[in-house]
Order: C-alpha cells, then sequence, then structure tokens
C-alpha cells in the first residue's frame, strides 16, 4: 500500500457540507463549501450552500451576498432567488421579497415553496385575492402537502376562523415531520383556547405541544397558558403544578424579578384562594432566606394587596421601601393599600396622597394614572380646585401614553430550501 492520501473531491466536500449544515454545524460546513469553491469557484449552488449557512444564523447581510454571488454565477437559479426573498421577509420589505419570490416561481413553477411564500405575504398586506390565488397554486400541485395545510391554516388563525384552522392543522398532523409537530399543535392548542367550549381540548394539546417543543421560554409560556385552564376547570392542584414547571423553565440568566414574579404573577392576579395562598406561602419562605430582597416584599405587598389583607400589604411594602427606597414599585402597593383602607374604612387619604406623590417625586415619568387617581381622591375631600388641576395634567399625559400589547405567538419566516 502506499500510503497516500486522496484528495476530497467536489462531491465529498459537498455532501460532508450538506451533513454539517443539516447538524447546524455551521463553522464546519462554511469550511467545506469553501474548500470546494476552491475547486469549482463558479458553482453557483455553493455560494448559495454558503448563503444558507449565515442566513440560518441570522447573520442576513451575508447571506445576501452569498445569495447574490450565486445569481451572478447563474442568473435562473430559482433557490437562490427564493431564499433572497425569505431574506426581504424577515427585513419586513414585503415589496422586494414578492419580486423574488415571483422570479422563483418564474424559473421553477413546479415547487411550490415561492407559492406558499407568496401567499403569505400577501396575506400580511391584507391583499387576499392575491394571497388566496398563490395559495391555490401551491394547492394545485400538491394538495396534501404540510407546508401548504400549515400556511393556509396559520393565516385562518389569524381572521379568527378557529374552527377552520383547526380542521386544517388536524389533517397535518399525518404528514407533518417531527420536526415540525411542535409548531402544529401549538396551533391547535391556541385555536381550541381562544374557543369557550373548548378548554379540554385546548389542555390536551397544550400538553402534546409541551411533549415536542424544546425551548424553555415556550415551555414556561404553555405551562401557564395550562394552569389558567386548569384553573378556570377549577383543577386547582393541576393548576398548581403547572406554576410548578412554569417556573423551573425559567432561563438559567434569568433574574430574581422574574423569578418571584413566576410565584406572583401565577398566583396572585387569580381571585382563586388556595393559588393565591400557595403564591404567599413560597414568596414568605424565599423573603426569610434572602432577608435583603426589597423584591420579595414587594411581591409579598402585592399577593397581599390582591387577598384585600392590606394592613400586611402595608407592612411588606414598608419593608421593600427600607431595603431599596430609590424603586418606585412599593409605593404603588403602598398607596394601592392605604386607599382601599380610606375608601372602604377611615376616610384618611393623607396617607396615600403623601404615597402618590413620592411616586411622582422618584419615579417622574408620564403617570397619568396617578394624577386620575389623584383627581378622584380630592374630589372625596371636597377639594374641587385641585381636583380639576389633577384631571387636566392627567388629560394631557394620557395623549402621550400609547397601549402596547405583549403576547406570544409561534415565529414563521419565509422557507428557505
Amino acid at each position: 500500500m502506499s500510503g497516500k492520501k486522496t484528495n476530497p473531491t467536489l462531491a465529498s466536500l459537498k455532501e460532508a457540507g450538506d451533513a454539517a449544515l443539516e447538524n447546524s454545524d455551521f463553522e464546519a460546513a462554511q469550511q467545506l463549501y469553501t474548500q470546494a469553491l476552491a475547486i469549482a469557484p463558479n458553482n453557483a449552488e455553493l455560494y448559495k450552500c454558503l448563503g444558507r449557512v449565515y442566513h440560518d444564523q441570522g447573520q442576513l447581510e451575508t447571506a445576501e451576498t452569498f445569495y447574490v454571488q450565486a445569481l451572478e454565477k447563474d442568473h435562473k437559479y430559482w433557490t437562490a432567488h427564493h431564499n433572497l426573498g425569505a431574506i426581504f421577509e424577515a427585513r419586513q420589505d414585503l415589496e422586494r421579497a414578492i419580486e423574488h419570490y415571483k422570479k422563483a416561481a418564474l424559473l421553477n413553477p413546479d415547487q411550490i415553496l415561492s407559492y406558499i411564500c407568496l401567499a403569505t405575504s400577501f396575506n400580511v398586506l391584507k391583499q387576499p385575492i392575491l394571497s388566496n390565488y398563490y395559495l391555490q397554486q401551491a394547492y394545485a400541485l400538491e394538495p396534501e402537502n404540510y407546508r401548504i395545510l400549515y400556511s393556509h391554516a396559520y393565516m385562518l388563525q389569524e381572521k379568527g376562523d378557529y374552527e377552520s384552522a383547526i380542521k386544517l392543522f388536524q389533517q397535518m398532523l399525518i404528514n407533518t415531520p417531527e420536526k415540525h409537530l411542535a409548531n402544529v399543535y401549538y396551533y391547535l392548542a391556541y385555536c381550541n383556547h381562544q374557543l369557550s367550549n373548548n378548554r379540554i381540548k385546548a389542555i390536551e394539546y397544550y400538553h402534546c405541544y409541551l411533549y415536542w417543543e424544546t425551548q424553555k421560554s415556550r415551555k414556561r409560556w404553555a405551562y401557564c397558558q395550562l394552569a389558567k385552564l386548569y384553573q378556570a376547570e377549577k383543577q386547582y392542584m393541576k393548576a398548581i403544578d403547572c406554576c410548578y414547571h412554569a417556573a423551573e423553565n425559567l432561563e438559567e440568566d434569568a433574574d430574581e424579578f422574574e423569578r418571584l414574579n413566576e410565584f406572583a404573577s401565577l398566583f396572585s392576579y387569580w381571585t382563586v384562594t388556595p393559588l393565591l395562598s400557595f403564591g404567599i406561602k413560597r414568596l414568605s419562605e424565599y423573603a426569610v432566606a434572602h432577608p435583603s430582597s426589597s423584591l420579595a416584599h414587594y411581591f409579598l405587598a402585592f399577593c397581599f394587596n390582591t387577598s384585600e389583607n392590606y394592613e400586611k400589604a402595608i407592612k411588606h411594602a414598608q419593608i421593600s421601601i427600607r431595603l431599596d427606597p430609590s424603586h418606585p414599585r412599593a409605593y404603588y402597593q403602598l398607596a394601592a393599600a392605604y386607599h382601599h383602607i380610606a375608601f372602604h374604612g377611615n376616610g384618611q387619604y393623607e396617607d396615600c396622597i403623601a404615597t402618590l406623590k413620592k411616586i411622582i417625586e422618584i419615579d417622574p415619568v408620564d403617570h397619568y394614572q396617578i394624577y386620575e387617581r389623584l383627581a378622584s381622591i380630592y374630589r372625596r375631600q371636597g377639594q374641587h380646585n385641585k381636583a380639576r388641576l389633577a384631571d387636566r395634567k392627567a388629560e394631557k399625559l394620557k395623549t402621550l401614553n400609547t397601549p402596547t400589547i405583549n403576547h406570544l405567538t409561534a415565529p414563521r419566516e419565509g422557507e428557505r430550501t
């Protein structure tokens, strides 16, 4: 035997690069494709593959450069056009995304991906006729393809047609690859959750979703949804169990506020006594173990206000303020407790007024709600001039505040190939 090493061939480098990319080993894939380019510098597919390496890592500018180079080598390379469309879609530049998706569809009219992306893009642009046209083009090619069904169902649930969406998502369970099942179960759970008479089905699908999902943040969200559903079904111990699992799925770098907020928000905003008491117990244990934690006492004040135990709310809010007098959050709980006592009992609002003014002093942002509360208190005391001044201030600040909605949805980007 000579012992000589054989040089890798273009095909072997390409094959190894594809395997590395499939396993998300981006460094190895980049090296292998680069070696292959040294053998075949005019190979458009290799430029496309390098684009995929960077695209899958979210490095869109570098990916775009490689896709453009692929088209310079082969201007009829439909996959490069399609992937450029996905980049522009990710940038929310739908006009340019559609331009590339259309070119990809013209160059290869027998593939469904570009038709699907055209359908979803026009759906975002609120052009239902064009959206449906391209959706039907995809159906005509592969009527049972899970990608088409998923996109169609996704658009239906966006419109609030949950029952139709559920039928399509259920149909998808037959032939969807395992790596995509988490998204399907997510939407089955979500759509059933939106229908008030489908809570039991929603619970079933959330559990299926949790089986397939791997990301901690999404699992935590699903456990929170399950806890709410079990609470609505009066299955309180199961709700508590889900709260535990939600806390366990916090990311490792979560700060103290996030960790304590799991106990407070999951238990305290519900008015169900078993859950609220359990949250207070866990927070109390934390406060004993961490005597310098201002946050623990803030959340205890929050819980006691929720349970209408205002004396204890005042006690823990004052401890929180003593431990950290610079943060306004505990003052809010203190003011709420003082207000409830005055409103339902002694009618003495001085402590509440002083605390509300303290919030404005240490946190000088647009507190229109505080001025509204002050105006209400002043009117109860017959101080109408002060009430009018507070009302004017509230109205002036209210115009500067824009409400925001925070909700979780499964992400979707343009299909790449």
